[in-house]
């Protein structure tokens, strides 16, 4: 078992959380989409304009019927990760 500290210092057990989280069928697909996104991002605008930022979608990738449809930007990391992740319906 692995036992790390987090970026704040709390006690995370990572292989228990991919194992139950990670390696599902929904977690796969949302991380296949989001790693689609980021490569149509490279492709749109090149490598060097998205170096160090984040592909941030801009609905979750749970409200979407088709992942690959979900809108996207281009943001810093600081404001995609900073972000709550409530969404205005």
């Amino acid at each position: 078992m692995t036992v790390k500290r987090d970026g704040r210092g709390r006690i995370r057990r990572y292989d228990e959380e991919y194992r139950k989280y990670g390696s599902s069928t929904k977690a796969k697909k949302d991380r296949a989409a989001r790693n689609a996104a980021r490569r149509e991002a490279e492709k749109k605008y090149g490598k060097e304009a998205i170096k160090g930022k984040d592909v941030g979608h801009t609905s979750l990738l749970k409200n979407a019927k088709n992942p690959r449809k979900v809108g996207w930007k281009i943001e810093s990391r600081h404001k995609n990760r900073g972000k709550s992740n409530k969404f205005v319906h």
